[in-house]
Formats: C-alpha cells, sequence, structure tokens
C-alpha cells in the first residue's frame, strides 16, 4: 500500500471515528489534501531514515543526539511539573513520544485514562487500532511523535481549561522547535486552536495551512 501522508490521513480519520467514547470528535478529511501536503514531504517518514532505531519509550525520543537530550530534559521538567491543578489529579504525565527529528507530528488535546496509567500517548484499544492502521500503511509508531496541548490526563476526560494549556504551551512550543516537522496534524479543536485560534473546526477540518515554514493540517 502506498505510505502517501494522504492514505495516513485518511486511516487515521477512521480511526478517529471509532475514538468517540473517549470524547475525540469524527473527522473526514479534505478530497484535495493530498496534492497539497505531498510537496512538503521528501518520501523520507524521519531524519534518521536508514538508521537502526529502538523503540521510543513514553518520555524520550529513541534517537541519539542532541535533540533527543533536550526532550527527555523537557520530560523530566513535565514529570516533576505543578504549574496548574491537573497535577494534583494525574496518575503518570505523558510527556510524548516519537523520534527527536521527523517529518510528520501528529498534536491531540489530552492523556486519557490509559495513557495517564502508561505514561504513553494513544494506548489502550485505540492506542491498538491505531498501530495496526499505521503499520498496514507501512508506518511505525516511532516514524512520528505523537504529543498532546496538556500533558496530565484532565479529570473524566472533560476539555482543558485555559490555565491548563497555558501552563504547557512552553513544553509543547519547545518540543515542536526540537522536532522540526515539514506537517503537523492536530486532532481535536484544542490543538486546532494552538496554530488557529477562534477558528470553526468544521469550516477548516482536513484542510492544510500554511503556517511559517510549515503545513498545518487540522482535524
Amino acid at each position: 500500500m502506498s505510505s502517501s501522508l494522504r492514505e495516513v490521513l485518511d486511516d487515521l480519520a477512521a480511526y478517529l471515528r471509532h475514538c468517540a467514547e473517549e470524547g475525540r470528535p469524527s473527522f473526514e478529511l479534505d478530497a484535495d489534501a493530498a496534492c497539497l501536503i505531498k510537496p512538503w514531504l521528501s518520501g523520507r517518514r524521519c531524519a534518521a531514515a536508514g538508521a537502526k532505531r529502538a523503540s521510543a519509550p513514553a518520555h524520550a525520543a529513541a534517537d541519539s543526539g542532541d535533540a533527543a537530550a533536550q526532550l527527555r530534559a523537557i520530560a523530566a521538567e513535565i514529570e516533576s511539573c505543578s504549574k496548574c491543578p491537573l497535577h494534583s489529579t494525574r496518575t503518570r504525565t505523558v510527556p510524548g513520544q516519537g523520534p527527536s527529528a521527523c517529518e510528520l507530528m501528529f498534536i491531540g488535546e489530552g492523556p486519557g485514562f490509559h495513557e495517564d496509567r502508561q505514561a504513553r500517548p494513544f494506548v489502550g484499544a485505540s492506542g491498538k487500532f491505531l498501530d495496526e492502521l499505521l503499520n498496514d500503511i507501512g508506518y511505525k509508531r516511532a516514524d512520528v511523535f505523537i504529543a498532546n496541548v496538556v500533558k496530565c490526563r484532565p479529570p473524566g476526560n472533560r476539555d482543558p481549561q485555559p490555565e491548563e494549556l497555558e501552563a504547557c504551551r512552553n513544553y509543547l512550543d519547545r518540543q515542536i522547535e526540537l522536532i522540526d516537522p515539514k506537517v503537523i496534524v492536530t486532532l481535536g479543536r484544542f490543538s486546532m486552536y494552538r496554530f488557529f485560534p477562534g477558528a470553526s473546526i468544521s469550516k477548516i477540518h482536513g484542510q492544510p495551512h500554511q503556517v511559517g515554514q510549515r503545513l498545518i493540517v487540522p482535524m
């Protein structure tokens, strides 16, 4: 099967439609997205393609180098963070997972029940389904970086509050700067607001937009 980003997003959209129990909305990809996205990707899934990589642990990228070390340092900061009330209700923090240099990054809204216990994004039944979809199209979880706009689970999977989003903003900003992806896919309205404040997700979802030197795909 082709490993074009369009197919990745199509399959991911199908996956998200099966995740209503986690409060994730259903999304559809704009029909013209592929021709706009493809020029942004070089055909390699990661800057470290061809090099052997171990599976990425929850709090660090799998590859070596200064960027990976800095991502680990950010994860350590997040583990001890008490900037907002979420620190008092979390089981574990979920900084993110993936290589320190890749072309494709997914940003969700926040950890759910299983993520809160395993300190990894997209786990449990939904994570297994995501892994299967990525494998079907020739991708692995280690090929992409997955993060959230908040690093601790909001109680009851409620929406993150403004002060919680602000507390985590610097962590996410620094992760994006270090990873330097060509394409960012936002999953849900709160991650969309990170790049398109005040926008309506029903009007722009699935439509790629250039923001600075990156392509942002809100879903």
